[in-house]
């Protein structure tokens, strides 16, 4: 009736007791936390790709190959973004390094119906961007 839940009314009117010393939420312990042991196996095995010049995702895969699943692929990456010394990570290729002029295609017709293209559009409204798909 006044737009709110019954959870929220209830915790409203009687809120729960105050916790007299919290725990931060990065402190905690739970179960499904990865232990130091596991994480220096992790930062080994991602090192170790790294010198062989491959990304974390294929150290990840390779690791699972193996046999040793200790966490995530996300958890890797989380990992691999704490690792202080980043100099023997792989530098990853740019479109920047690869500027080849080409050509621009160019197509003759000698008759009608010869030449289709498919052109898809942004048309920017009041109401936002809508796509328009057409062929010519």
């Amino acid at each position: 009736m006044i737009g709110l839940s019954r959870s929220t009314w209830h915790y409203r009117r009687k809120p729960r007791p105050r916790v007299s010393n919290p725990v931060p939420q990065k402190d905690r312990a739970y179960p499904a936390r990865i232990c130091a042991g596991d994480r220096v196996v992790i930062q080994d095995k991602i090192i170790t790709g790294w010198q062989a010049g491959t990304s974390v995702d294929h150290s990840f895969a390779a690791a699972w190959d193996d046999g040793v699943m200790l966490a995530s692929r996300r958890s890797w990456w989380r990992i691999a973004a704490a690792i202080v010394d980043q100099s023997a990570r792989p530098i990853c290729p740019t479109r920047s390094t690869n500027k080849i002029p080409r050509p621009a295609p160019v197509l003759k017709a000698t008759g009608p119906q010869q030449i289709w293209s498919w052109d898809i559009t942004d048309l920017r409204t009041r109401g936002g961007a809508w796509r328009s798909r057409r062929t010519r």
